[in-house]
């Protein structure tokens, strides 16, 4: 019963992560090269990466299964790191990120490849 109670209180906030959604972001503070973009997505995956291994530490293991998009410790870091970059490029991509995206930390160079594109159409 315990673990009932802890699982619902850890998707609840959870669902309270994910409802927090990035402002706006200003499209003009992207990047419109490949290799300036490339190094944003390395430098916010960084971020993540460096967020998943703090929270795998002190996150029950049942809870550092989770895909991290559902994991309100990993999303909390991130956000909280990218806010207080003080670089509003890398605030931007976050930004454009779908939210599975944002906080993936294998994910595919796609994400970036079509936001270049989108940033390159008229």
């Amino acid at each position: 019963m315990r673990t009932l109670l802890l699982m619902a209180a850890i998707l609840g906030l959870s669902v309270q992560a994910q409802a927090s959604e990035p402002a706006a972001y200003d499209t003009s503070a992207l990047p419109r090269d490949e290799a300036s973009l490339s190094a944003l997505d390395d430098k916010q995956l960084r971020l993540v990466r460096r967020a998943v291994n703090q929270c795998d530490t002190t996150d029950p293991i049942f809870v550092a299964r989770l895909n991290p998009s559902l994991r309100p410790c990993v999303t909390s870091r991130v956000d909280s790191a990218v806010a207080t970059s003080d670089d509003p490029a890398l605030q931007a991509y976050h930004a454009a990120l779908p939210h599975y995206a944002r906080y993936d930390q294998y994910r595919s160079a796609s994400y970036r490849q079509q936001l270049l594109i989108k940033q390159r159409a008229p």
